[in-house]
């Protein structure tokens, strides 16, 4: 209930608490369970007060971290229109590393489940700003937005969303020198899934497959299959 309330402090300290929670199996099914808990988190990451919004989604990265957390989260997501995909992307670029972060995160996370990745699609305002996070110089929010492309660009939809901007497949052939071993990794796999030459000016005509379900067996550990490459499971902090 003090995740609703209008005095931004009380609400900080509720989701504070709630990050304590979660931490735990237990703890992270009984706030999965609350019937308004994942809706208020939602909510608060839209918070005028920049602390209550990044406390919010550090609960929120946390809950996203395995297949029954994602369901939730997208569900609830979902019937909210393009209001989370907004807040989400306005938190990464708060200038809160922490937050930056943690709304990669969970945009790497989301876009494992198919009902996160179209609502994800679906808003205007994600692509560009996925893409201007390619410029960070914050290896962790490069290296979870590097994961979320790859596994947006496994789709045929994805793929195609992606092929469309330039500038952003510009900007991941530079990547590809990345000193950032991880990021190389997800760079290249983003290039091989939409046929993309690295040292080519423009993509070749991709074909793309159906996506294949996620395990849920521990931080991402590489790709299901040799030929085109998703994240085996969710982005881990």
């Amino acid at each position: 209930e003090l995740l609703s309330s209008e005095v931004p402090d009380t609400a900080k300290q509720a989701a504070i608490e709630l990050d304590k929670v979660v931490k735990t199996p237990h703890g992270k099914q009984t706030v999965l369970a609350h019937p308004k808990g994942i809706s208020r988190l939602l909510k608060l990451l839209s918070s005028r007060s920049a602390s209550a919004a990044r406390w919010a989604v550090r609960v929120i990265a946390s809950l996203s971290m395995d297949a029954s957390g994602r369901q939730r989260v997208c569900a609830l997501s979902s019937v909210k229109g393009d209001a989370v995909a907004l807040a989400l992307t306005k938190l990464l670029s708060c200038h809160d590393v922490e937050s930056e972060q943690c709304a990669a995160l969970v945009l790497g996370n989301l876009v494992l489940d198919p009902v996160g990745r179209e609502m994800l699609l679906r808003a205007p305002c994600v692509l560009p700003a996925v893409r201007d996070v390619l410029w960070t110089s914050d290896v962790k929010t490069l290296r979870y937005i590097a994961g979320a492309l790859r596994n947006v660009s496994f789709d045929e939809a994805g793929g195609r969303r992606l092929l469309s901007d330039r500038l952003l497949i510009k900007r991941l052939q530079e990547l590809i020198s990345s000193p950032d071993p991880t990021t190389v990794r997800y760079v290249s796999a983003v290039l091989k899934n939409m046929k993309v030459n690295v040292e080519s000016k423009g993509p070749r005509s991709p074909t793309f497959r159906h996506v294949a379900t996620a395990g849920d067996d521990g931080p991402g550990r590489g790709p299901t299959s040799p030929k085109r490459q998703m994240m085996s499971s969710s982005l881990a902090p």
